[in-house]
């Protein structure tokens, strides 16, 4: 995360804390976009540079043979 989001995620919270009244609805506002920032860049992190499609595709033709063929020698092996 870059040091510009976190400057400005700090900046909100420290205004929010200077308010003379607790307003829930502008502090909601503020924690939904830290959410959004950090599950941006963690989709980014694990999909696209982590290459979790592949990763996935890795393990579901192992474990399926890509067509299933694991589950009917799983059959034959076990008799």
């Amino acid at each position: 995360m870059p040091i510009v989001d976190l400057e400005a995620f700090s900046e909100a919270i420290m205004k929010l804390q200077k308010m003379p009244e607790f307003n829930v609805l502008l502090f909601s506002r503020v924690i939904e976009e830290i959410r959004e920032c950090i599950a941006s860049r963690l989709l980014h992190l694990v999909v696209y540079k982590a290459s979790l499609l592949d990763h996935m595709k890795a393990i579901k033709d192992y474990f399926l043979l890509a067509k299933g063929e694991f589950y009917q020698t799983f059959l034959q092996e076990a008799r």
